[in-house]
């Protein structure tokens, strides 16, 4: 049952990356991103920041722009001497390739938010493991006190945080390609819903799963 719903929550996350490319204009998502920057120099400074959009470029630029996959992309656009020297692609309509190339600028935008962000979380997660490494302990730990108390372990809570800890474990995947600016600190509350599934999970663990 919990493949099934990861693969539910999959699909969703390609639907969602699929809306926003066909969807959403350039300029909204440039001026998430720029917003989101702002969010986080008030959260946790303008030399963090700094950092983490250097770190962001220098991986966009080495992974895309230094090996072509940008410049390459664009050449699917027509220039205006190649529509002039094509009857057809000037016949193929004024707005059509201008639509191409603001997908082409969502696609590179929502690639480098996602850089930024899988950076976001990487610069987080020293600060999660204090949470997340004791709540594992701690469920073991209430797990071993219920084997030797007789305690009820209970499958429903067990089966229950198995399902809940899929769908939160899904989460960065949506919140690296999400088009809306997100606070940081939300990162640091899906660590805490994290460590309280892994809780809930560990201290139930079923004698036959």
């Amino acid at each position: 049952m919990t493949k099934t719903r990861i693969l539910v929550w999959f699909v969703a996350w390609v639907l969602q990356i699929i809306l926003v490319g066909v969807m959403l204009p350039s300029n909204f998502l440039q001026k998430q991103i720029e917003s989101e920057r702002r969010m986080m120099a008030e959260w946790m400074g303008m030399p963090a920041v700094n950092r983490l959009v250097t770190v962001s470029n220098d991986t966009f630029d080495e992974s895309f722009v230094n090996t072509g996959a940008v410049a390459a992309s664009y050449r699917l656009v027509p220039n205006r001497e190649e529509k002039e020297n094509s009857t057809g692609l000037t016949d193929l309509g004024g707005q059509t390739w201008s639509y191409i190339e603001g997908r082409l600028e969502i696609l590179w935008l929502t690639v480098y938010q996602a850089i930024q962000r899988f950076h976001t979380l990487a610069l987080w997660f020293p600060y999660l493991l204090p949470i997340m490494i004791p709540a594992v302990i701690h469920g073991m730990c209430v797990r071993a006190i219920k084997k030797v108390s007789y305690g009820y372990a209970s499958p429903v809570l067990y089966h229950s945080a198995g399902h809940a800890l899929a769908l939160v474990l899904m989460l960065p995947l949506f919140y690296i390609t999400s088009p809306i600016s997100i606070h940081p600190i939300a990162i640091f509350f899906w660590g805490i819903a994290v460590s309280i599934t892994i809780v809930v999970m560990t201290s139930n663990v079923q004698k036959q799963i």
